[in-house]
């Protein structure tokens, strides 16, 4: 039945009108893309790595590992010393070198140089300096004679003395020309500076004492004769060299002292201090070495032989140092220079004071040496013993040269 609205039959019935259909929006979702990565993390990792591998290095070579010291400069001791505490082990060779005796000259390895503990090294210590000949410049002038030393590697000091020779010459050294010396000592000349002339003083009339009083002052040596005379005793009464006279500065004057009486003999004074400390050097000069040596000896000198090569016969006094009839007080060193001939093979002199005169002798000739002794009583060693000897142990001697031995002997 089709009703209409306004039909009462539908008059009471409810009209539900339906909603308007509406339009459903779905929004679509976009997926999101993947997370960027994480770098830190290894990045930390990485730090974490480095420095854990780091200290492991450390901690397991640390205890291993160690570094080479220097040394060179060092004496031995200090050297062996230092490489010790850097737990390294220690071969020493010993050589000549420009280093003093003793002193560490080189090494290997080179300092700063990473090594394992416990690792040898090498030190090389002097055995003493390299020796080489020196140079004869006696007789050259000063000049020339220092070019000679130093092309040889010596140092020079110069020294300028009194002498007969021409102005700049030289008149001595030490060492002496044809010696061996350690390569850079230094080696002394003395170059003249002409004579030292001075006036004689004129003691005629004056007492002895003061007459040497005046002599000695003035730089002579007087040499004092007894001769009869009416003058006073004690009084000089002649002289020479004459007053006024210029004389080396060094030389002897003889003075005459009146005994008082008219008549007797002319006798010389012996020489010999007057209160036991002073002493006029004898002048052993063209001597042979051992005579000079007992001279020098009984003057209660000490006597050091020197050797140079010379043309003069091997074993004969070429110079003394200090010069014959100067005053010196006891026990003064004297130098006496000894030719050790043109050619000379040196050899060097063993050490045999201590030992008896037959094992010494022995022990000097199987060395090429002759032997030539001088006895001394002035000792309470055992007779026989050597007590000493010129040149001393370990100069270079010519051989075939003579070692003077100085004997104990009982009075």
């Amino acid at each position: 039945m089709n009703g209409r609205p306004d039909d009462p039959e539908f008059a009471e019935t409810e009209i539900i009108e339906e909603p308007a259909a509406t339009e459903e929006v779905i929004e679509e979702e976009i997926p999101a893309g993947p997370p960027p990565p994480r770098i830190w993390p290894w990045l930390l990792a990485l730090l974490l790595l480095v420095v854990v591998g780091g200290i492991a290095w450390f901690v397991l070579t640390r205890e291993d590992k160690t570094t080479m010291p220097r040394v060179v400069g060092l004496t031995e001791q200090q050297a062996r010393a230092r490489i010790a505490e850097s737990a390294l082990e220690v071969d020493v060779g010993r050589r000549p070198s420009r280093r003093a005796r003793g002193i560490v000259f080189a090494q290997s390895p080179g300092a700063g140089t990473q090594l394992e503990e416990g690792q040898r090294v090498e030190i090389l210590v002097s055995s003493g300096r390299i020796r080489v000949a020196v140079p004869e410049v006696v007789g050259e002038r000063e000049a020339a004679a220092r070019r000679a030393l130093e092309r040889a590697g010596f140092e020079v000091r110069v020294q300028r003395v009194f002498a007969g020779a021409p102005r700049g010459e030289v008149v001595e050294q030490d060492p002496a020309g044809g010696s061996r010396a350690a390569q850079g000592a230094t080696v002394l000349i003395k170059v003249s500076k002409g004579r030292n002339l001075a006036r004689v003083p004129d003691v005629i009339g004056l007492t002895e004492n003061e007459a040497v009083a005046l002599l000695r002052e003035r730089g002579f040596e007087p040499r004092v004769f007894d001769v009869p005379s009416p003058e006073p005793e004690g009084t000089v009464v002649a002289q020479e060299p004459r007053a006024g006279v210029r004389a080396p500065a060094d030389s002897r004057v003889r003075i005459n002292v009146s005994t008082g009486q008219e008549t007797g003999e002319t006798t010389e004074r012996p020489e010999e201090p007057s209160d036991g400390s002073t002493v006029t050097i004898p002048n052993v000069v063209g001597l042979a070495q051992t005579p000079a040596l007992r001279r020098l000896f009984n003057a209660r000198l000490d006597p050091i032989v020197r050797y140079q090569r010379s043309n003069q016969p091997i074993g004969r006094v070429i110079a003394q140092r200090p010069a014959g009839g100067t005053s010196a007080t006891r026990p003064a060193e004297v130098t006496i220079t000894v030719s050790a001939g043109p050619s000379p093979q040196l050899v060097s002199v063993p050490d045999v004071t201590g030992q008896d005169e037959a094992t010494a002798r022995s022990t000097l000739e199987a060395e090429g040496f002759r032997v030539e002794t001088i006895p001394d009583t002035t000792t309470d060693a055992p007779d026989g013993i050597v007590l000493d000897q010129q040149p001393a142990a370990g100069t270079d001697a010519p051989r075939g040269g003579v070692i003077t031995l100085w004997i104990a002997a009982g009075d």
